[in-house]
């Protein structure tokens, strides 16, 4: 399950070293992910979380460097099956709102473009 997967723990770091990340990007995510994306291997969630989240070559790096930490004790195959429940960690269940999602290839940089639309 993805409720195995320290992805609150990432979020948080990467706001320590000083992404703006907020509330509503952790919720982006939790959606593409119960949307299927992201799913398939640990590159593919790196993919789906610094689309989402980075937004210059510096918060690549630092988003590279957290990434790798955070994930180092994590088996390599990734569960299948989102059933992420974030109340207990004070941000909102987004399990029961839908949304549709477009993946977009960006030829120019090797990058998926991920784009929810409600």
């Amino acid at each position: 399950m993805v409720n195995d997967l320290p992805l609150l723990d990432l979020f948080v770091q990467l706001r320590e070293a000083g992404l703006p990340l907020g509330v509503g990007e952790y919720n982006l995510l939790l959606r593409a992910l119960q949307a299927g994306f992201g799913l398939s291997d640990r590159d593919a969630l790196a993919r789906l979380c610094g689309n989402l989240w980075v937004k210059s070559d510096e918060q690549q790096r630092l988003f590279d460097f957290h990434f790798a930490q955070v994930m180092a004790n994590v088996p390599v195959e990734l569960p299948v099956v989102v059933e992420q429940k974030v109340s207990s960690e004070g941000l909102p269940d987004v399990s029961s709102q839908v949304a549709d999602i477009e993946v977009e290839s960006a030829e120019d940089n090797g990058r998926d473009r991920v784009s929810i639309l409600n």
